[in-house]
């Protein structure tokens, strides 16, 4: 949503970017005029031991939510040309969009990153009333909306099918400030990440970084698996390269797994959690050999922009395999590796990672591959496929 914002104000067009204040704007947002910035209140609910008491906090969260958006869209702002809204979330985002919409005759324009009913479905269960509930609401409005924007071919073609909705695929690409860097630069950073690890500069030593957002749709459980096995294995084998891995973020299920990475003794590996600010996060990401992707997919349907994030720094990635959709981002071989098990997982490790020279020449091959993933920019993907589904006929200035 920043970059649409972006794009949309570089049009000459004026953005009212509303959302929760969980982290800084980024600069390109908080320094351009034409974007003004509105903070609503929002409070996810505490862990619940029970799912009665996540249904009812969540339900109050949700009439918080409601007041506070219909207040700031219907009332506040200046009558805009178009309404841009991200789902998940939907609720109560999609209906609170559509009745401001038609209240206010412009037009309604949804961005389907992935599905609602698909995140609730991993905390409810699949089979829980309000999960099915979810899905005919996010159907109801999809079908209401004026213009539909789908991350991935196959979300297109299930939605169509599922809930009779159209609309244009436009897939996520890398921001501009995910960029290889020049070898010298990359010494640096890779230098500053080792002492960072406490570990001595070594170019002996592999980079790995894994972007997460700590929540239940990803399998770090999986990747911890697979870095005991590997630590194992290193053991046995000294010609095996000593492991640093960063894992980035922040998010509710940190806690866990910071706890078990210190109840296990590592010889081989080194795990380092934590937040990395924006510029650092992107530099931090150019230096690593290799990325390492656990998201699950609650839906199926949708592509990980950390990936993007990774072929646009240069870093191939060794992904977890949810399904046919991700063979629309990850090619086998050419620029990362799939596997489903922590076994596949460490495999992976080993034969990539390793100092022989067919393992250098095949982190080279996918590193180019990595590279050549991220040639089209958001921005020129942007004008192509999503600018005339944005931008009314007959433009004011204000979205």
């Amino acid at each position: 949503m920043l970059f649409h914002a972006r794009a949309l104000a570089a049009e000459g067009l004026d953005v009212d970017l509303i959302g929760t204040s969980i982290s800084a704007l980024p600069s390109f947002i908080s320094d351009q005029p034409r974007i003004a910035a509105r903070t609503i209140s929002d409070r996810a609910p505490r862990a619940a031991h029970s799912r009665r008491r996540y249904v009812i906090a969540t339900a109050l969260r949700g009439v918080r939510l409601v007041l506070s958006l219909t207040h700031a869209v219907c009332w506040q702002l200046p009558r805009p040309d178009v309404i841009v809204v991200q789902n998940p979330p939907g609720v109560p985002t999609l209906a609170v969009a559509w009745l401001a919409a038609r209240c206010r005759r412009c037009r309604l324009v949804v961005d389907w990153h992935n599905l609602t009913s698909a995140m609730l479905a991993l905390r409810l269960g699949q089979r829980q009333p309000l999960v099915r509930m979810a899905a005919q609401y996010e159907a109801v409005f999809g079908r209401a909306a004026d213009a539909n924007l789908f991350v991935s071919s196959l979300m297109k073609e299930t939605l169509a099918r599922r809930y009779g909705l159209r609309g244009t695929v436009f897939r996520d690409r890398p921001a501009d400030t995910f960029t290889p860097l020049v070898p010298d630069e990359r010494a640096r950073v890779r230098a500053q990440v080792l002492e960072r690890l406490g570990l001595p500069v070594d170019n002996g030593i592999r980079v790995l970084i894994s972007p997460t957002s700590w929540t239940a749709d990803e399998r770090l459980d999986l990747l911890f698996e697979a870095l005991e096995k590997y630590e194992a294995r290193a053991r046995r084998d000294p010609r095996l390269p000593f492991l640093a891995v960063l894992i980035t973020g922040k998010g509710p299920l940190q806690g866990a797994f910071d706890q078990r990475v210190a109840a296990t003794h590592f010889e081989r590996v080194r795990i380092q959690t934590g937040w990395l600010p924006s510029p650092e996060y992107a530099t931090t990401l150019a230096a690593a050999d290799l990325g390492i992707s656990c998201h699950i997919s609650a839906s199926g349907l949708d592509l990980p922009m950390k990936i993007l994030d990774l072929f646009g720094a240069g870093v191939p990635v060794s992904a977890y395999d949810y399904g046919p959709c991700l063979l629309e981002l990850v090619s086998p071989g050419d620029n990362g590796v799939l596997f489903k098990t922590a076994e596949e997982c460490c495999t992976h490790l080993e034969h990539i990672l390793s100092d022989s020279p067919s393992a250098r020449a095949s982190l080279d091959r996918l590193r180019n591959g990595a590279i050549a993933s991220a040639r089209t920019s958001w921005s020129e993907a942007w004008t192509a496929e999503a600018r005339d589904a944005l931008i009314p006929r007959a433009a004011d200035r204000q979205v």
